[in-house]
């Protein structure tokens, strides 16, 4: 299946790992969203994931920027 993983402003890092372990240990596909007004560690989480897994793109992540 697939999961969506919207993680909050604050411990953006360690809300995904606590999230995105049990979903693909589980099999199923992750699209991660963190906030907007996080620090970019959420970020470099997914990059990291997506290049050391290269076989069965299970993980996306979604970065969206507020307008003003």
């Amino acid at each position: 299946g697939v999961a969506c993983l919207i993680s909050p402003w604050n411990l953006p890092l360690y809300l995904l790992t606590w999230k995105i372990a049990p979903c693909l240990a589980a099999g199923c596909t992750c699209v991660c969203k963190p906030s907007e007004f996080t620090s970019h560690t959420a970020y470099l989480l997914c990059e990291i994931m997506l290049k050391v897994e290269t076989k069965s793109n299970k993980l996306n992540n979604l970065i969206f920027t507020v307008a003003n």
